[in-house]
């Protein structure tokens, strides 16, 4: 039974992958701004604090597709990148879902039924002393898997902040991660509690030292529901790093 504040995805399918190199061109263009960042504002970096260095990463983006100086990340095949642009979950009952950053193409695709969940969603997190990688995956990954965010999309990215002087390789601190157990009644790894299906593996190389090769990993999602099959999303993990 849905309100009539929801509404009952009766057709729902995923859209088609973006091209890779498409994504490829995001991920050169969020890793020069944070070289921007690391130059030229280290004041917020300096205040570990998730919104304030998105928002300056925002700026940088805005400006950079303006300028055209990272190849291919220009107004000709990208709009505006957004910060916490609210969309709806999958079923409607909330309006107000607002991954972190938002980048839809200049041109909607063709074939597309419904142009404002076609983007690459970018959920950003800090890794800084109490804030590690148990709250990326649970107020990170899993908001990919439940149907709050992405959920028209194949695949999706993590971003990570990482002042953490133990986190700094994706690839083993995620593995790591993932075999770990939880607490609680239901004992499970977190491998287990984020339905992960493959992964952590190394998909794209550095782009400097102050950034890692992106890591991929592939999770189930619980929602939403596709008849007669499973629903994987692929996420893509691009973590930049302090000099430290």
């Amino acid at each position: 039974m849905f309100t009539s504040l929801g509404r009952a995805p009766a057709q729902y399918d995923t859209f088609p992958a973006w091209n890779p190199g498409v994504i490829v061109v995001v991920e050169q263009a969020i890793r020069e701004a944070w070289r921007t960042m690391l130059r030229d504002h280290q004041a917020i970096l300096a205040t570990h604090d998730e919104d304030r260095i998105t928002d300056c990463l925002l700026d940088i983006l805005v400006d950079m597709r303006t300028a055209g100086s990272v190849p291919g990340f220009t107004a000709n095949f990208f709009g505006m990148p957004a910060r916490d642009s609210k969309l709806s979950d999958w079923l409607g009952v909330s309006i107000d879902k607002t991954p972190d950053i938002t980048v839809y193409p200049a041109r909607p695709r063709p074939g597309i039924s419904h142009a404002r969940h076609d983007a690459l969603f970018l959920e950003c997190k800090v890794l800084h002393r109490q804030r590690r990688l148990t709250q990326y995956g649970d107020e990170g990954i899993q908001r990919f898997l439940d149907g709050r965010y992405a959920w028209r999309m194949p695949h999706a990215h993590m971003v990570a902040y990482v002042f953490s002087a133990t986190d700094r390789q994706p690839d083993s601190a995620l593995t790591t991660h993932f075999k770990r157990r939880r607490a609680g009644s239901l004992v499970q790894t977190n491998a287990q509690r984020l339905a992960l299906e493959s992964g952590p593996v190394q998909v794209a190389p550095a782009g400097c030292a102050h950034t890692r090769a992106v890591v991929q990993t592939s999770h189930l999602r619980s929602a939403p529901v596709l008849h007669g099959r499973d629903n994987p999303i692929v996420l893509r993990h691009l973590w930049l790093c302090d000099p430290a």
